[in-house]
Parts: C-alpha cells; structure tokens; sequence
C-alpha cells in the first residue's frame, strides 16, 4: 500500500506555490500602450540625453604650446582682464595667430582672421560695424569683432573654446 503525502497545511510548500504563481502573474501580465494595444513588453520612455560635460577644465593660463605673437596689446584692448589669455587660448586654436586664415567650412561658409570669424555673422557686422568679411582680416579688426561676439555669447561661437572647455561656463 502507497501513502499519500501528508497534505501542507499554510506551510513552506504553500508558501512557495504562492509566490511561485505571485511571480508568474507578473511576468505574464500585459501593459496597455497609448494606442490601446497590448503588449508583452513593457513601452519604455527614452533616456534623457545626456548633458556634455567639458572634456577639459576650463584654462585661464596660456596653453603650453603658445608661440610668440605680436597681438597681445589687441587681447589686452578689446576682451576683459580675466578673458585676455582665453582669448589668446581660442585664436591659438582656431588661426594659429595667422591673421590671414580663411577656412571654407563643409557647409560652404568661409570663416576669416585670427579668430576665425564665420561670414554668417557678416549682416550684424556690417550693420554694427559697417566692416565686410574681408575686412576682418585686419588683426584689429578681428579682435574687435571677437569681442564683441564674446560680449553676445560668450564663447559659444568657437570650436577651439569647445575643445578648451570654455563653453558653458
């Protein structure tokens, strides 16, 4: 004669099956989308977008591989004290202190001077200063303009400040 089990009355077995069908519920159980469909996955919301961070700290010291210039009295006069070697930083990065440099960029648009100033600020310019593009490559010029644009938007407008760390501060 086989015997039977003695049955589980609220003991660990019960328990277990429990939360054995607690479980299974759950991983079965349908979400309702927007659109009243049903689906067997959960409708996740994206991720934020991530906030850039510099990807250096922002420097107010000379860049070690500064070379001699002559337009630190042109710094000095157009950006405040505190910007001066910023400002020499940025022009270092985007002209190599060539006053001559005119970069076309991938959109076709031309940037000019020291500062790499891009034409499509040239109606504000022209407007502000009565001064063309080519204007701009005037050392003084350029200067001024770069200050002037700082004044606006700080260092937003140039890649060198970006790669720098001075954007956003």
């Amino acid at each position: 004669m086989t015997t039977l089990p003695e049955p589980d009355r609220g003991g660990f077995l019960s328990t277990l099956k429990r939360a054995a069908t607690d479980l299974f519920e759950n991983v079965k159980r349908r979400i309702s989308t927007p659109f009243g469909q049903q689906t067997q996955q959960p409708v996740v919301s994206p991720l934020p977008e991530p906030t850039p961070t510099p990807s250096m700290a922002p420097t107010p010291t000379l860049r070690p591989d500064m070379p001699q210039h002559q337009y630190g009295e042109l710094f000095t006069k157009y950006f405040p004290q505190e910007e001066v070697n910023n400002a020499q930083n940025v022009a270092m990065g985007e002209s190599t202190f060539n006053p001559q440099a005119i970069h076309v960029n991938e959109n076709g648009t031309k940037d000019y001077g020291l500062f790499q100033i891009n034409e499509i600020h040239a109606p504000a310019i022209f407007k502000q200063f009565g001064y063309s593009m080519e204007d701009l490559l005037d050392p003084e010029k350029n200067v001024q303009i770069a200050s002037w644009l700082f004044q606006q938007r700080g260092w937003q407008p140039w890649v060198a400040a970006r790669t720098l760390g001075l954007v956003g501060r």
